[in-house]
């Protein structure tokens, strides 16, 4: 049985625990911090619900924040899109 690309990351991320998985202007980020931050975010997600059953938008700047963002999309199943750090979010709410 094939694992999925989320399965995949984090069994890497549990052999790899204080490794570092991301880098951005602030600094690394180490497999265990980012699974962490994805385990966390998911949970405040899916206590949502509405996030599952309509998706999220993810606003798109070159931070760690984005990959944790994407991850968190696949680890609770559900669609995301880009959304440009330079429009004004009250547009879209």
């Amino acid at each position: 049985m094939s694992n999925t690309l989320i399965e995949t990351i984090f069994d890497h991320a549990y052999n790899q625990n204080h490794k570092i998985a991301l880098y951005d202007q602030s600094g690394g980020m180490s497999y265990g911090e980012l699974k962490y931050c994805v385990n966390d975010l998911s949970a405040e997600l899916i206590h949502i619900k509405s996030a599952i059953a309509n998706g999220v938008g993810i606003v798109h700047s070159r931070s760690k924040n984005v990959a944790i963002s994407v991850l968190t999309a696949l680890h609770i199943g559900t669609a995301y899109t880009f959304i440009s750090a330079e429009i004004e979010l009250e547009g879209i709410l």
